[in-house]
């Protein structure tokens, strides 16, 4: 079996998408699967470079040879539409981002053409799949973004206490985000900045770059510390140096940077949005996406036993592991083909 991936990024380019076909991409392939990719390794901004790229790609799909082509993203998706009215190769989609929960009812016409284009949509959270269902009566399958729990695991190491100079007897919490709107850090920061005018042992390390940075750098925080952009083989360092991972997003999927978190024994303070439910029960706090809210919750985990969430954090996320869930994927493909 030959799977063609089609997707506007990919690792190395940072996001939770671009790691997610990257870690399918590697499951499949131990698992005997042939996989080629069309997509860009390096991130651009430019609307004119997105655009070409897609032409192209269009272009690209006649000259490969593939038993099934999966989309990542809706506007692959939109790309797809097209190639089927001129060739009958079965195709399948992932709705990644939450992005699509604000527009669906919107443009649930177009939506409807375009997915009904696909022999079966993919989700990485179960409110995405039951939105999916209200505007197509294609099959939509939830499988659940991943996380390789040998690269992410629990080690006792102390990399950010030697590189900033933090006392190993503080408290750090940790975020590993792109810093835009919908992962709301600004608000984290300033829910930090409230908390450390009461703990003077607690600090803030922001490990991630963005839209956001220049308000955050504007709170003039000496214990709020802002990374940049640090690349994924390199996370593992950050987190196992820390006591405490909060993302604080405004919508989100099923988070690849909280799976990756939690792997590592980290426990959890998350807003109580998307698919952060299905990943915080008994590890971690829930709250509203206010400053207020995040407070509270960083406050209550910081009082908590952290030991012992942080060993509830790890035993969920081997629920997440991409050996189960490259299964998952294997099974409905050979259903696509029509495979018992």
């Amino acid at each position: 079996m030959k799977i063609l991936m089609f997707a506007p990024y990919c690792y190395p380019v940072p996001g939770g998408q671009e790691s997610h076909i990257y870690e399918l991409v590697k499951a499949l392939e131990e698992n005997g699967v042939e996989v080629e990719i069309i997509t860009r390794y390096r991130f651009s901004k430019s609307k004119l470079s997105t655009l070409i790229f897609y032409i192209k790609s269009f272009f690209n799909l006649f000259g490969k040879k593939f038993d099934i082509i999966h989309a990542h993203d809706i506007h692959a998706g939109f790309v797809l539409v097209l190639y089927r009215h001129l060739r009958n190769k079965k195709s399948v989609l992932t709705v990644h981002s939450s992005i699509f929960l604000e527009t669906y009812q919107k443009w649930s016409w177009l939506y409807r053409k375009m997915f009904g284009k696909q022999a079966m949509l993919f989700t990485t959270s179960e409110e995405i799949k039951k939105a999916c269902e209200t505007v197509t009566s294609r099959p939509v399958e939830f499988i659940s973004n991943g996380v390789d729990t040998e690269k992410f695991k629990p080690r006792k190491l102390n990399f950010l206490n030697r590189i900033y100079g933090i006392d190993k007897k503080k408290k750090i919490i940790i975020t590993t985000r792109r810093l835009d709107k919908k992962n709301n850090v600004i608000a984290l920061a300033q829910a930090f900045d409230n908390l450390s005018k009461k703990r003077d042992d607690v600090y803030l390390v922001i490990v991630g770059d963005g839209e956001q940075r220049s308000q955050i750098e504007k709170i003039s925080n000496k214990r709020i510390i802002i990374t940049g952009f640090v690349d994924n083989k390199e996370i593992y360092k950050y987190l196992n140096s820390s006591d405490i991972f909060a993302i604080p997003s405004l919508y989100e999927a099923n988070s690849i940077s909280c799976l990756e978190a939690m792997a590592c024994g980290l426990p959890v303070v998350g807003t109580n949005v998307g698919g952060l439910p299905d990943l915080v029960r008994d590890n971690g706090i829930l709250c509203k996406p206010t400053v207020g809210g995040i407070e509270k919750a960083l406050e209550k985990a910081l009082n908590s036993k952290l030991e012992l969430l942080g060993k509830r954090s790890r035993a969920i996320s081997e629920e997440y592991s991409w050996d189960r869930l490259v299964k998952k994927y294997l099974k409905s493909y050979y259903k696509v083909l029509g495979y018992k």
